[in-house]
């Protein structure tokens, strides 16, 4: 069996499990439609006045099966590197950004920076858009015509992917 983060600071750290109600999107007889849902949140430290935070998002289908992995965010510090909050689960990318606006509203309008490849970044970039949260990290990329165009999150290899992991 494989140990997750969140059994790793049960040992180290306290933890405060926090719930939370979020926007995920889920497909009915109508269609695509929007429902809430609880979450529980792993609180490791609240947000410091005038601290600067980093939230990395690794969106995934939301498919809770063996076959798929969970999506994550991971809540950092940006002076330290040191992690302050995590979410583990099964609620779509669009369920994921949701969760991310407001955790990025929390810790000070944090950095919320999804990753893009996985082809789910799409959902996180819809919900993000939804309640306007507009902190999102950026590259830019020369494209057409010499033009700088924004690129929104970041892209994984397989040099730098377990650097990044929320899992």
């Amino acid at each position: 069996p494989t140990t997750n983060r969140v059994e790793i600071y049960e040992r180290d750290r306290e933890i405060r499990e926090v719930e939370w109600d979020i926007t995920r999107e889920v497909d009915g007889e109508d269609g695509r439609v929007k429902r809430v849902a609880r979450v529980i949140l792993h609180i490791l430290e609240d947000p410091q006045p005038g601290e600067r935070y980093y939230l990395n998002v690794d969106p995934s289908k939301g498919i809770d099966s063996p076959e798929h992995d969970p999506g994550g965010i991971l809540v950092r510090k940006e002076s330290t590197g040191e992690e302050v909050a995590l979410y583990e689960g099964y609620i779509g990318s669009y369920g994921l950004g949701s969760l991310a606006a407001g955790l990025g509203k929390q810790y000070n309008m944090a950095v919320v920076d999804p990753e893009s490849n996985s082809g789910w970044s799409e959902g996180v970039m819809r919900a993000l858009g939804d309640v306007s949260y507009g902190n999102i990290a950026r590259t830019y990329k020369t494209g057409h015509g010499g033009k700088l165009e924004p690129r929104f999150g970041f892209e994984t290899t397989t040099d730098d992917r377990e650097g990044r992991r929320t899992r």
